[in-house]
């Protein structure tokens, strides 16, 4: 009733509206009212809202704590205004006519609805200010809550096309940009601008409403509040609700049977019908796509030679059985497609110009009771067609009924269909937009509920912290894409990476994963295609087993053999696990467990990707071609042994990363030993394409920009020494098998972790990140076993490190962090997590000594009264000292580095740390300017 008597209300006004020249001012009314709001119009004097009461532009609207007001504009928009809040309604132009015009309304704070109307059809037409961001709505209803302290406003997306957040925003220009198509999402804005994407809560639903609802025992501004009397003699009965039932019974659904084709070119015949001939419209002139068909195999085998029996069940397809390029047309008619298979005719609903959304694109989903089969079974799925038809994707599942008679069912996840198809990229010469970078939204696989690409939704039961990039493709600088003349080439590199770092302590859970490739062309006449692996690491729980991610991922050929779809450029295409390539992606706990959503934890993932923009060479952020060197530091996991703190070696020379902007690729390599100094057991693990081997060892890598950049590990590199372990029998150096990961910190700028107080240094001029994986490697001591050591979410730090420090005098102070892995014994139970606090250094240069201090680590805090240089020759360039806390012990290397400016001391240092008590242990980097 409440519902009702509302629309009662908006309807009276809205009859009564009228636009008038002399109410040019007005741009709306108030629909709905309860006390106490204030409207103040410019030079005017407060007045209580009242119902009907018209609101004209720059007036301003306050709410009391037990206020709430709906206003009406004039093009169908309505703006909510909850207790406590505070809008502006600063430029509203709008012409009935043409129905376009603009809005911008500044929402100082409190809560807040806007519905869109006419107005937010357009492109560009509504914006909500608000202190800390500028919101885009086209098309849809938002909501938000502003101006909550502790620098975090949220914007919620609830329906429609498309809401914008930018932050530091100058005209139409913004510093951070999050573009959201999918609704049920949300955006938090924290200090400083940064931008979360996240899936809608039930906490922010609750709040909002509670935030926006009516009281009880409030009228909503209207004098005589509306009875069942007065709703009985308003005539609206009559016209509804008193209206008989309609006499028309609607026709059974039931499933259209799968029929054969007859002159396909003509015209579909349909048997079933009455007369044993009814025909169809004719499809002679009916636009028409190629479509390749991927499904379910029987048994597959991969390329390690695991034999999956079910490998549906973990969305593998393809395989020796299944592997075919099916040619015949799907023939796109009516909104239908129709998808030739076996001498069947399947219809799919055609979906027009669906819209990708931020970490995943929404194809749109949609039951498929009335009709649609495939291969005689009904199906269930969703599909997504791009705008001009050029790219056409339908992911379907075969569908399980409830057994009620109702027409309801569920997916059957272990029996999938593909389908893809659409116009082949015409042209894949770089030499006019060489440099060109392309960003591209990336679709979550349906049978998934997470956005991130290439993992499951089992793993965790949320994601809401969760991190996904878009994918970056920075192009060539000249030449055909995919085609390198020698191994100082340019190339056409791809990026994108996931991390979630959850919680504090005992309570944290992580999750980090990295997709890096360079496109590449064998010269088969498929044209250029991405074969590349990607790698991960994650920990479902501080107390679980670190668990390696790998697996190959692969573009998807289409049914003409090409591997990218659209008309002008690399618009779509498809990025999974290659079918009928005998490959998978593949988890592999420390425990040998199995996890759920895996077939004996193989399984495979297939994502859509839409070009959403592109940035011209020189507009792009700054790429340096640059090496520094630095520390890395991390924990080595093995099945049955504690885990063991590993760091670089001293002087800041430990660790080395390259950056070539000529050939947009990256390199780096560390030296890892015991960070207790017990045995010489040493790794070298490298990562990305080195720079001194030629064009067919290239490691993936990418160097998109200077705060962008990640590869995986190099396989022809990495070493493991372990003559200095108890089983001194083995050889001094044996080659090992990397599915390891290193990216910058910048490329997901993740803080939730931090405790309170602590921040990460903004040191522009040196590098810090993650690095993780798995290191395999044979056990001569065992014929015919290996060893398997883990890392997760490592840490590394880099700078252009002062080899001479001679010229610097005076004193001075560093402030940064501290960031690094612990592992702790609480109730007999080992817990390892990231850790973080704040670093600071006090150095006297003429003397060559200070002091340094790492606080809020976990909780603890580890001092360091004296700092003095090292005394090792060749290294009188870093320094080190003793760290020591409430209990325990530790050690603490650094050393100076160069900033954009040249002064009486360095502008920063960067280092590494480690500690030990009982049952404790900590290790990690530095990173701090003055």
């Amino acid at each position: 009733m409440k519902l009702f008597t509302q629309t009662l209300l908006i309807g009276a006004l809205l009859a009564a509206w009228g636009v008038s020249a002399a109410g040019a001012a007005k741009i709306g009314v108030a629909s709905a009212v309860n006390p106490s709001a204030i409207g103040t119009p410019p030079g005017g004097a407060p007045q209580t809202m009242v119902l009907g009461k018209k609101v004209v532009f720059n007036e301003r609207i306050k709410t009391s704590a037990g206020g709430l007001v709906q206003l009406l504009l004039l093009d169908g928009s309505a703006f909510t205004i909850g207790p406590n809040s505070e809008v502006v309604i600063d430029k509203f132009v709008y012409d009935p006519d043409k129905k376009t015009g603009q809005m911008v309304a500044n929402v100082l704070k409190g809560a807040f609805r806007f519905v869109g109307g006419r107005l937010s059809k357009g492109k560009d037409a509504v914006t909500i200010r608000t202190k800390v961001a500028t919101i885009g709505v086209r098309g849809g209803i938002v909501s938000g809550l502003v101006g909550r302290g502790r620098g975090k406003d949220t914007f919620n997306f609830l329906f429609g096309d498309e809401m914008t957040v930018g932050t530091n925003c100058r005209g139409r220009r913004c510093g951070k940009t999050q573009r959201v198509y999918q609704n049920g999402n949300s955006v938090d804005v924290g200090g400083g601008g940064g931008l979360k994407l996240r899936r809608t809560s039930s906490a922010d639903i609750l709040a909002m409403h509670s935030a926006l609802s009516g009281r009880l025992g409030l009228s909503g501004g209207a004098r005589r509040r509306p009875t069942n009397t007065i709703v009985v003699q308003s005539g609206l009965p009559k016209q509804n609700s008193a209206k008989p039932p309609s006499q028309t019974a609607r026709p059974p659904r039931r499933a259209i049977k799968s029929t054969p084709i007859v002159e396909v070119e003509t015209e579909i015949v349909n048997p079933g019908a009455n007369n044993g001939d009814q025909k169809r419209d004719d499809l002679s002139d009916k636009p028409r796509v190629m479509v390749r068909i991927l499904e379910t195999d029987v048994v597959l085998t991969t390329g390690s030679g695991k034999v999956i029996n079910n490998p549906g069940a973990a969305g593998l397809l393809g395989g020796d059985n299944a592997g075919s390029v099916y040619t015949e047309d799907a023939l796109l008619f009516n909104n239908r497609a129709f998808v030739s298979h076996n001498g069947q005719v399947s219809s799919v609903p055609y979906q027009e110009s669906l819209s990708p959304v931020t970490a995943g694109i929404s194809a749109s989903e949609f039951l498929v009771n009335d009709g649609v089969s495939y291969d005689g079974k009904l199906m269930l799925g969703a599909g997504y067609v791009t705008e001009g038809g050029h790219f056409i994707y339908y992911q379907l599942f075969h569908e399980n009924l409830d057994g009620s008679g109702n027409g309801l069912g569920t997916r059957n996840l272990d029996d999938s269909v593909i389908a893809l198809g659409g116009t082949p990229t015409p042209s894949f010469d770089a030499s006019a937009s060489g440099g060109t970078l392309h960003i591209y939204q990336i679709g979550r696989d349906l049978r998934q509920t997470v956005s991130a690409p290439f993992t499951l939704s089992t793993i965790f039961s949320d994601y809401s912290s969760l991190y996904s990039t878009e994918l970056k493709l920075l192009e060539q600088g000249g030449g055909t894409i995919g085609v390198y003349v020698d191994e100082s080439s340019s190339r056409t590199v791809t990026l994108q990476g996931n991390l979630m770092i959850d919680g504090e302590g005992t309570g944290q859970r992580s999750f980090a994963s990295l997709h890096v490739s360079f496109l590449q062309d064998d010269g088969a006449g498929d044209g250029p295609k991405i074969a590349a692996p990607n790698r991960g690491s994650f920990r479902a729980a501080s107390d679980g087993p670190v668990t390696a991610m790998g697996g190959l991922v692969s573009s998807v050929k289409g049914p003409e053999g090409n591997h990218f779809f659209g008309s002008a450029g690399m618009d779509n295409f498809v990025l999974g696990t290659e079918p009928g390539a005998k490959e998978s992606f593949s988890y592999e706990p420390i425990d040998g467990s199995i996890l759920a959503g895996t077939e004996d934890n193989h399984f495979g993932s297939y994502h859509i990707l839409a070009r959403t923009s592109d940035v011209a060479p020189g507009a792009q952020a700054s790429r340096s071609s640059r090496t520094l060197t630095g520390y890395g530091t991390g924990l080595m996991e093995r099945s049955g042994s504690a885990p063991l703190a590993l760091r670089s070696g001293n002087g800041g020379e430990g660790m080395e990363i390259l950056f070539n902007g000529n050939r947009n690729t990256m390199w780096a390599q560390m030296g890892l030993s015991p960070a207790s100094g017990m045995g010489t057991g040493l790794y070298t693990l490298a990562f990305g394409s080195d720079p001194t081997r030629d064009v067919t060892d290239m490691p993936g890598s990418a160097f998109i920009d200077d705060d962008t950049y990640g590869a995986n590990g190099n396989a022809s590199l990495t070493k493991v020494h372990e003559s200095g372990y108890s089983d001194a029998g083995f050889p001094n150096s044996h080659a090992a098998s990397p599915q390891t990961y290193i990216f910058g910190s910048e490329l997901i700028p993740v803080t939730d972790f931090l405790p309170a107080g602590v921040s990460l240094c903004a040191c522009k001029f040196l590098e810090w990140g993650y690095w993780g994986g798995k290191v395999s490697y044979d056990d001569p001591a065992n014929t015919g076993s290996n060893k398997k050591d883990y890392f997760h979410l490592g840490t590394w730090v880099a700078g252009d490190v002062i080899k001479d420090l001679s010229p610097f005098t005076g004193s001075a102070s560093y402030n940064g962090h501290a960031i690094g892995n612990v592992s702790k014994v609480s109730g007999g139970v080992t817990h390892n997590y990231l850790a973080a606090g704040s670093y600071n250094l006090t150095f006297d240069f003429g003397s060559r000594t200070g002091s340094a201090s790492i606080s809020n680590f976990d909780g603890l805090t580890f001092v360091a009264p004296s700092v003095a240089m090292s005394t090792v020759v060749g290294q009188e360039h870093s320094y080190n000292a003793a760290l020591t806390g409430t209990s325990g012990s530790g050690s603490l290397n650094g050393a100076f580095v160069n900033g954009p400016a040249v002064g009486t001391s360095p502008a920063g240092t960067i280092g590494q740390f480690n500690f030990s008590d009982t049952g404790y242990t900590a290790v990690g980097i530095v990173a701090a300017q003055q």
